[in-house]
């Protein structure tokens, strides 16, 4: 049998890793994503349902919680996710973003990237080889106070990829915040400049926090 320290994974401990990085991941889509989050009872729990989408007529182990064997690592990080979604302001807009320039002075409130650190353009958008993309919402595409602007990696390939930071991305600091392949992250974390890379796991995703600006 194959050991973490020495020897590597077995194949079924490498499939079980890969699992609960994907759960963290759609969690964090949902999460991060503009709108209500619309998170069902248990997933934050690991209860799968057998795979049955549509079981409230199951009365059984199927649709049950089950509260001893619950997946308090998973638990601990959708807690995560939302204190973020309550910390940064930019997650929590009550208009949709254009993705245009704002007349006054340029700022985009969305912007579209590849792992190059490029802007995306419709030949990217058509690619239908491409698995990752990154975004940025501006922190200071509000009408008050510029709060901290996020700055968000997935990386959808099935192998370890670098990313960039675009040059001249508001407001130029930069720390991750968030990373689905690490599902109970530290407190410390490096910091990042415009411009910088940054490595990110197979089928896993980032968040960037801008670090000149902090939300009250």
């Amino acid at each position: 049998s194959g050991n973490w320290g020495v020897e590597g994974p077995t194949e079924d401990q490498a499939l079980c890793s890969l699992r609960s990085r994907l759960q963290r991941n759609f969690l964090a889509t949902v999460v991060l994503a503009a709108g209500v989050p619309m998170v069902g009872a248990g997933d934050e729990l690991g209860r799968s349902q057998r795979g049955n989408n549509n079981a409230y007529c199951q009365d059984n182990e199927m649709s049950w919680i089950d509260w001893e064997d619950l997946d308090a690592t998973l638990r601990v990080f959708t807690s995560r996710l939302f204190a973020l979604r309550r910390r940064y302001a930019v997650l929590r807009s009550t208009r949709w973003a254009n993705g245009e320039p704002r007349p006054a002075d340029g700022v985009v409130d969305l912007a579209w990237f590849d792992l190059r650190g490029h802007a995306m353009g419709e030949g990217d958008w058509n690619d239908r080889g491409r698995h990752s993309v990154a975004f940025c919402l501006d922190g200071r595409s509000g009408h008050g106070t510029p709060t901290t602007s996020l700055y968000v990696i997935i990386n959808g390939e099935g192998s370890r990829s670098l990313a960039r930071v675009p040059e001249g991305l508001w407001p130029g600091s930069w720390q991750k915040v968030l990373d689905t392949a690490d599902p109970v992250p530290g407190d410390r974390h490096r910091h990042l400049a415009s411009g910088e890379r940054i490595r990110l796991e197979a089928r896993s995703l980032a968040v960037l926090a801008g670090t000149a600006v902090w939300d009250g």
